[in-house]
């Protein structure tokens, strides 16, 4: 779960830092740096999931934001971004030991220049400084069964890791020390994996796709057309995942969702209206906002426990109700699921639906954080707005009512000349 994130002169952030709640949503014009908190974090897991020394790249699999020169500040010669939360590790037996992450990043002309940080679990915790120079960290952190040795890497995955067993330890017991070293070297890298975007550009757009031999791993995918073939095939070959999105669909615009194999090796998604069963049409006919809910939820779905999940737009081309609708089924999986939300919107409906249930006693207001963007000159002005009990925000919702008052107010004066 995420819980801070800081970046220096990156896009239009000179210096922004966001402190998370289990839902944290922003708003603001466009064009104030809302994307762009997102846009690093995952340009972040990229590189980590390549093991690769450079940071940004023309091309890649979940963004592509061009290279170093295109994302930092005019007149700056680093980007700092500094990152805090915690993933479960697995250690033997199958338990989970809760692991805090801190990494502290700079980087110039694309590679890191110094990185340091901390992992911190029970019964141990592990400080690493990596620079051009040189690198330190404790020679050795004693764990059940071993001793483990961390060093810092000059690449995004931050630090490498073996262990050194205990004499006498038999195999299975050796086996899972290994494993639980190895898993807490990789807790950075894990830890920006459990970060999964949820695209503005959703939807379906052709009527079938082709059957792969298996299901796609995730949906994760750069284009939307390779994220479409993703989803349909997931939904394919899942008959629990498939039940689960049509359970969610049903809440918010009552509708079901069934496969249907075509001819010569090709698969569709269909759409009935829940409790009429057997007339079904083909999804792509449902309307645009209908089409992209797969492209919301399915992610969802599949994501862990304690994962963020990181939407934009959730409410694009859905009818008011809708949008709150859909506010309430997160909310939902965030209770019983223990799913963070980060959210970036420009639906009142979408804040509405959130502050009421902090007024309602659905939600504790400290599990809510709103945060107004704004372009001040080129450069990201970030503020957090304060929630009280009753779910008010001090000083209203910038932004919002004002624009509709103003057009209000120009359209009675309209009415009284005629």
């Amino acid at each position: 779960m995420l819980t801070r994130v800081l970046l220096k002169n990156f896009k239009l952030h000179a210096e922004t830092e966001i402190q998370f709640a289990p839902i944290t949503v922003f708003i603001g014009p466009n064009n104030s740096g809302k994307s762009s908190v997102f846009q690093a974090m995952l340009a972040l897991r990229q590189a980590a999931e390549r093991g690769d020394s450079e940071l940004f790249r023309p091309e890649g699999h979940i963004v592509e934001l061009g290279g170093f020169e295109d994302v930092v500040r005019a007149g700056e010669r680093e980007i700092s971004i500094s990152f805090s939360g915690a993933v479960p590790v697995e250690w033997a037996g199958g338990a989970e030991v809760a692991v805090e992450v801190a990494v502290e990043l700079h980087v110039q002309e694309n590679r890191a220049s110094f990185h340091a940080g901390h992992l911190g679990w029970s019964g141990g915790r592990y400080a690493w400084r990596y620079e051009p120079t040189g690198a330190s960290g404790p020679p050795g952190i004693p764990i059940s069964g071993g001793i483990l040795h961390l060093a810092p890497q000059h690449s995004f995955l931050f630090i490498g890791g073996a262990v050194d067993l205990a004499a006498g330890l038999p195999p299975m017991r050796q086996a899972e020390v290994v494993s639980f070293g190895q898993k807490l070297a990789s807790a950075p890298t894990a830890f920006l994996r459990s970060l999964h975007p949820v695209f503005p550009l959703r939807g379906f757009e052709q009527w079938g796709f082709p059957l792969p031999d298996a299901a796609h791993v995730d949906v994760e995918k750069l284009t939307l057309a390779e994220r479409a073939a993703a989803i349909v095939s997931i939904v394919a070959y899942n008959e629990a995942a498939l039940q689960r999105l049509s359970d969610w669909l049903e809440g918010v615009l009552h509708i079901r969702l069934k496969t249907k194999l075509l001819p010569p090796k090709r698969i569709a998604i269909r759409a009935e209206a829940a409790g009429l069963k057997g007339e079904d049409i083909p999804f792509t006919g449902e309307g645009t906002g209908t089409n992209q809910m797969p492209f919301i939820l399915l992610p969802i779905g599949l994501a862990s426990p304690t994962d963020t999940m990181m939407i934009s737009e959730p409410e694009a081309h859905l009818h008011p109700k809708a949008q709150t609708d859909l506010t309430r089924l997160l909310l939902t999986i965030h209770k019983k699921e223990n799913r963070q939300f980060a959210i970036e919107t420009h639906s009142e409906h979408v804040l509405h639906a959130f502050l009421h249930a902090v007024a309602s006693g659905k939600l504790e207001k400290e599990s809510l954080a709103i945060y107004y963007f704004e372009n001040d000159n080129g450069v990201a002005k970030v503020r957090r707005l304060e929630i009280d009990e009753k779910g008010r925000v001090a000083g209203g919702l910038p932004g919002f009512f004002e624009h509709s008052l103003s057009e209000l107010s120009a359209y009675l004066d309209t009415l009284s000349k005629e």
